[in-house]
């Protein structure tokens, strides 16, 4: 009788372990609607992170770049007191052109002489289309699992991980790049950045860009990294408790 029941148990737990993980899927399957919704999730993910590769790459490429081929950026400029009246002259002796707007100068010059500045510029404008590309990239993979009723999985965690990474990058990274772009095209072209550099009264002089973290940092991107990251440490946690809850269905 014994060797009876255990030949129907054995020859009946396949089934049983089938129709398990059968009942599993079909606990766990999104509805019709919402599939078809992350379907379109996906679709329009992917067209984000195309255009943005795109225009990430154009824009880099193109930054400070203006259509004759020079490379233009700003300072601060100042000017010598001519009694009541402040002396605005052009730059001395740069080779270049330069544009005064009150307390700025605008400054472009041929790209051959300043193509470190450009590329420092370039990577400036690129780490934000950095972040949609990978941002796109996690929700693609978010909403493909979800498909699959496994949303917790490693792919999603490193998404928010690099996405942190990314952003806390951006938060300081960005406006360094910006700021010693600047900086450094000023070196190249040998503009006066004080008054004893230039003639008295004749001249004016820029000021060079100066990055402080705690004032020219992007703060809320910090403040968004540092949160992505402790949600892909959460994440991983709850990729365990999903392994670990699977098989009790």
């Amino acid at each position: 009788m014994n060797s009876t029941t255990g030949a129907i148990d054995a020859s009946g737990a396949p089934d049983t372990a089938e129709a398990a993980d059968a009942i599993r899927a079909s606990a766990s399957a999104p509805p019709p609607a919402a599939r078809t919704g992350l379907i379109l999730l996906i679709v329009v993910a992917a067209l984000v992170v195309a255009g943005s590769v795109f225009y990430g790459l154009w824009l880099s490429f193109a930054a400070g770049v203006d259509k004759s081929g020079h490379f233009g950026f700003e300072a601060s400029y100042a000017a010598p007191m001519i009694g009541d009246e402040v002396d605005a002259p052009v730059l001395p002796g740069t080779g270049s052109e330069a544009l005064i707007d009150y307390s700025t100068v605008t400054v472009s010059a041929p790209l051959e002489q300043l193509r470190e500045p450009q590329l420092l510029l370039a990577l400036a404008t690129a780490i934000p289309f950095l972040i949609v590309i990978v941002g796109g990239l996690g929700v693609i993979a978010l909403a493909w699992r979800l498909l699959g009723s496994k949303p917790f999985s490693g792919a999603a965690r490193g998404v928010l991980a690099a996405l942190g990474v990314l952003a806390i990058l951006n938060s300081a990274l960005v406006p360094w790049l910006e700021a010693r772009s600047s900086a450094r095209a000023i070196e190249i072209l040998a503009l006066p950045t004080d008054g004893t550099m230039v003639p008295s009264n004749q001249h004016g002089w820029v000021v060079a860009p100066h990055f402080g973290f705690l004032q020219d940092a992007y703060w809320p991107y910090l403040t968004l990294g540092v949160l992505l990251m402790l949600v892909a440490i959460l994440w991983r946690k709850a990729a365990r408790l999903q392994q670990e809850t699977e098989g009790l269905v």
